[in-house]
């Protein structure tokens, strides 16, 4: 039983230091006690593909900056 407080435990821990808002990490965690991994990592994998786009413009940003500083 302790082992899976601490999985339970661990995955809110990733949940919140990944960013994720307490919408999609209650989601998840409720996912998580129903053991619906697949639609967990759907939704992850939508988190992940949205983080994605904001690295992506940030280094888009990060370019004109540096750009224009020339």
């Amino acid at each position: 039983m302790a082992n899976a407080h601490n999985q339970k435990e661990m995955l809110y821990q990733n949940l919140t230091d990944a960013g994720c808002s307490e919408e999609l990490t209650k989601k998840c965690m409720e996912l998580f006690e129903r053991s619906d991994r697949i639609q967990m990592l759907k939704l992850l994998r939508e988190y992940k593909a949205h983080m994605l786009k904001c690295i992506d413009c940030l280094d888009f940003l990060i370019y004109r900056l540096k750009k224009e500083s020339k």
